[in-house]
Parts: C-alpha cells; structure tokens; sequence
C-alpha cells in the first residue's frame, strides 16, 4: 500500500496503466475503512481494551488502580495505587495524599483525612500516624488540615490536639496568639471592662460610667450628683459647687440658672440651687456664690439676675443691701447710684429727706453755712448789702454811690442828688458839704465849687448852689463855704474875685473888704501899692 501510495502518477502512461493504478488506490481506502471499524482504535492509558484486543471498546481502570500504557488487553493490566496515593477511575497515574491526609492501604480510591486537633504537613502520607497532634496554643477546627491555627488574641489553649481555643473569661483579655496557659488572660484595668468572652482588648468605659475595679465585664454608671467627661475613668467626680445632676450616667453637671447659687458639691437636684438672698445677685449661670450688689446698689427681691441703682435724692454706703438709704435733710444727691449724699452748699437748705435738690435761699437772703436743715438758716442781708439772687452764700455790699438802709434787699439805693457815697456798703449816703453840690445820682463824690465862688449849705444839688464872692470878698480856693474878705490896703470892686487888688499907689485902705480904695488928700502923695 505505501509503494501504492509512493507510485509517481505519469501522465504519459497508458489509459489502462491508469484505470489499474485507481483501482489500486480505491482497495486501499476500502481496506483502510474496514481495519478500522472491524478492530477499533487502541486504548488510550488508564483503560483497558474490554474485547482484549488492545483497542475499542475500552474501559477505565477502577478508581484506586491506574495504567500508564496505551493498548492495555484486560483490567489486570491495572496496576494498584500504593500506599500514600489514591486514583479515580481511569487514571494514568495515581495523585498522592494532600497533606492532612494520609492512606495506609493499596488500591485506595481516596485518602483519609487527618481527625479535629492534628495535622500534616506532608503529602504522600502512608498512616495516621503521619497526623500530628497540634501543639498547645494551636488548633485545628476542621479534619484533613495541612497545619494548625495559633489560637487567636482572647484566647489560650493548655494542651495539644485540640480542635478548639479556650476564650478568656469576660471582665479579662489577651492580646497574644498561640497562648498556652490561662495565665495568659489578664483582669481588664480599672477604667476598662469586657463584657463577653474572648477579648483581645478591654474596652474603655463610655462618658458618664466608670470602672474602680479590675476585671469587670461592665462599667458602673456614675451616680446622681457626679459625672465622667472622659471614657476609661475609674471614678466620678461630683458636680462642682454651682452645678447639679440628677441623672445616672451624665457626662456633665447642669449648672444652676442665673439668679441661683449652690455652695454645694455633689448636688443630685436642681433644688440645691437657692435664689440668690436680698442684697445680692447672680449674672451668671453656675455660681457658688452671688455676688453682692455694689455700693450705690441694691437688690430687694431674692434671686435676682442684677442690682437696682439707688435712685435720686438716696444712696448705699455699704456692698450686699436690699434697700437704699434717703438722704437727710440739709443733703441732697443729684446723681444715681450714689455711695453717700452731699451736703446742701452754702446758700441753700434743705428740710426734708431723700431729695435731689436743696433749696435755694431767696434773694436778699444769705446762708454762709452747708448742710442747713431750715429756711432759717438763710439771713436777710444786713443793711449796706444786697443779694440779687437766689442760692446766695453771702451778700454783697452796695456800691459806691449806692446805699441800703434796710434788711433783707435785693438790690441797693442810688445816691440821690446832693449826697454820695464814697465807700462800699454803705447804709446812708452823705450829704455833699458845704462848697460843694451834686446835680447826678449814684455818685461817688460831689462837685467841688469853683474859685471866687462859695456855697454856705450841705447837701446842694446843682451849680447854682455855688454863690460868686460878694465885691470886697474874695475867694482862691475850691469847695469854699465862704468868700474871705479883701485885706487892708486891697480891694475887690467885682464879684466872683479870686483874689483882691492891692490898692495903687497914691491910695491906701485902711479897712477890709473894701471894694475900693481911698485917695491921699490933696498935699499929700503914696508913692507905694498896697497902703493901708
């Protein structure tokens, strides 16, 4: 058939060389087809021809046997798996035990797996033997396992072979793995508890409980009256003063409302809060105290937020009152939240308490005195003075020119006509004096009359008072009452003369006043001025 199939095709030969070499090639194929449907192909490896031919129809060697050749006649052909390994149905080659299993016997279709608390770490086991028990701190939970699981944090395990861990009672814990003794479970500190078994870590107790003991599995909520602000605390601390809790638990007290204090610590109600007492205040929520109302303040009601002011005409000399005080009289206070009152100044009184003003004494009057309690502390003024308004501390003396002859004035009196005051104060004023006169009021001096003139009276009020000097009078000076009369051996022939002629020569005079003089007699001669 290969030379058939080898036979080099030539186009040259004969049509009958032709026909013979198809034919040829047809009985191949045909042969071909039939060897193969009448004896089949030939078993792969891990079956066995089931005719015992070598070839289809072939079956798998049973589970716990396999065949590495092809063409196998029968099942003995099937070589038993050894110990340690295992085969499924029709297998080449036979797997060998996983490790935490093993297999002790020939021909095994699977393998045994190593039992709860021990392990393998090997394949191809042969006995249980190859199953070791797990250490202490280790387990192993299921069967067939290859290694063992260290007991986790929480736990310890004291002897081998086990399938499980022992957890560490609640209220203790372990932080470490593979532990092989109870004593490796430690009490939870105070401030921290575990409330279940196994626990790797404590917890911290919450806000508002704590924990004075060790080895709890549950924290204490704090009492009535105290609190804890921060988690893990092994004690609670009482509200401070200003503060309360009534409830359990709390991680802050409440602090007492404005208006109230609390001296107190460890308050479970808000009925320690007391009102803040009379005289004192509270501004502010929490307080341990009031605070006392300033001088100059007051507080009439309990629990108050703030202080009054003292009003007007009252004041407050001390801290922590509950009223203000009046002012006594011949005092006053104009301002409010006044510490003391002020004493009514001179010029003033004041008869009656709790006033913000005094009274002022009348004009005409005077008081040099503070702190009067009467009217009759203002005087009126003596006379000579005046007070023109009212609230005077003392009078004044009238002016020069003027005068007051009466108490009690407001203002004072011009000087009339004809008289003058030369100094302050005065009661009367003084007639003006004889040479002299005054045509105007209020004046300080009279008008002196002039040379040659005279004026006889007191108290003149014009210029016609002043009377020119009679002829044989004369008058030099100022503010004269009289004229004086022309010596002997002058004379004054005018009037109104400021001074007298002496008589010429060749006369004489022998009298005074004279308004002329008297000639020598005949036979005679004066040669000299003045003769008398």
């Amino acid at each position: 058939m290969t030379k058939l199939l080898q036979h080099e095709y030539n186009c040259d030969q004969s049509a009958q060389a032709q026909k013979e070499y198809v034919k040829q090639f047809l009985f191949f194929i045909i042969l071909t087809f039939i060897s193969s449907n009448a004896f089949g192909q030939e078993c792969p490896t891990g079956t066995y021809s089931t005719g015992g031919t070598g070839n289809a129809p072939c079956t798998n060697c049973p589970a716990g046997t396999y065949n590495q050749s092809t063409g196998a006649l029968n099942v003995a052909s099937c070589d038993l798996c050894e110990a340690g390994y295992y085969s499924n149905a029709g297998s080449a080659v036979c797997t060998p035990c996983s490790a935490g299993t093993y297999n002790s016997v020939s021909g095994s279709a699977s393998c045994v797996s190593c039992s709860l608390g021990t392990y393998n770490p090997n394949t191809a086991s042969i006995g249980s033997g190859s199953c070791i028990n797990c250490a202490a701190g280790t387990f192993s939970a299921f069967t067939g396992q290859a290694s063992c699981t260290d007991c986790p944090a929480g736990s310890y395990n004291t002897t081998t072979g086990q399938s499980s861990c022992t957890n560490c009672s609640a209220g203790k814990y372990n932080p470490d793995t593979r532990s092989t003794a109870s004593s490796a479970c430690l009490d939870c500190a105070a401030g921290k508890y575990s409330s279940t078994a196994g626990a790797a870590i404590c917890s911290d107790c919450t806000i508002g409980r704590y924990n004075s003991l060790t080895g709890q599995t549950t924290c204490t909520d704090c009492a009535a009256g105290t609190y804890s602000d921060t988690s893990g605390a092994i004690s609670c601390t009482n509200c401070s003063p200003g503060k309360y809790n009534e409830l359990t638990a709390q991680s802050a007290c409440l602090n007492c409302s404005a208006g109230k204090y609390n001296s107190n610590s460890g308050s479970t109600t808000s009925a320690a809060c007391l009102d803040c007492q009379l005289g004192k205040y509270g501004p502010s929520t929490g307080l341990s105290t009031c605070l006392n109302c300033a001088a100059g303040y007051y507080s009439s009601v309990a629990g108050a937020l703030s202080c009054t002011f003292c009003a007007e005409g009252r004041y407050n000399p001390s801290t922590g009152q509950s009223v203000c005080l009046d002012c006594a009289i011949g005092t006053y206070n104009a301002g409010v939240a006044q510490t003391s009152c002020t004493n009514c100044p001179a010029g003033t009184y004041n008869s009656l308490t709790a006033q913000s003003l005094c009274t002022n004494c009348t004009a005409g009057t005077s008081n040099p005195n503070t702190g009067s309690t009467a009217i009759s502390a203002c005087v009126n003024c003596a006379t000579g003075k005046f007070s023109q308004n009212e609230g005077a501390s003392s009078c004044t003396d009238c002016a020069v020119g003027k005068y007051n002859s009466v108490t009690g004035q407001t203002t004072c009196l011009d000087c009339a006509t004809g008289t003058y005051s030369a100094s302050p104060g005065a009661v009367t004023c003084t007639n003006c004096s004889v040479g002299q006169y005054n045509s105007l009021t209020a004046q300080t001096s009279c008008t002196n009359c002039g040379t040659g003139k005279y004026n006889p009276n007191t108290g003149s009020t014009g210029s016609s008072a002043c009377l020119d000097c009679g002829i044989g009078k004369y008058n030099s000076l100022v503010a004269a009452s009289s004229c004086t009369d022309c010596a002997a051996g002058t004379y004054s022939a005018t009037t109104g003369a400021i001074n007298c002629t002496n008589c010429p020569a060749g006369q004489y005079n022998s009298l005074t006043a004279q308004t002329s003089c008297t000639n020598c007699s005949t036979g005679k001669y004066n040669p000299n001025t003045g003769s008398i």
